[in-house]
């Protein structure tokens, strides 16, 4: 997910992550997780927020680069609808 600049700070991640998880928990999920760039600080910021933990991590290569993710997860899907 990604939200340009001048659209961050109204909420509107929020509102679109809890739409997701909402799908989510209607298809029978019970639990996520997502993966994001290390070196991504708002968006891991934007997530710890949510509560989402950290869950592991892993090496990718894109391009000629090798980054590392890490996964943010949530044991109980029923976390992300506060910002219903």
């Amino acid at each position: 997910m990604h939200i340009l600049p001048e659209f961050k700070r109204q909420g509107i991640g929020q509102r679109l992550f809890s739409a997701a998880a909402k799908r989510l928990k209607e298809q029978g999920c019970k639990s996520v997780y997502l993966w994001v760039l290390e070196a991504n600080h708002s968006a891991r910021t934007f997530y710890e927020k949510l509560g989402g933990l950290p869950a592991g991590e892993h090496q990718i290569e894109l391009g000629d680069r090798e980054l590392t993710e890490v996964a943010y997860g949530w044991k109980d899907i029923e976390q992300l609808e506060i910002f219903e």
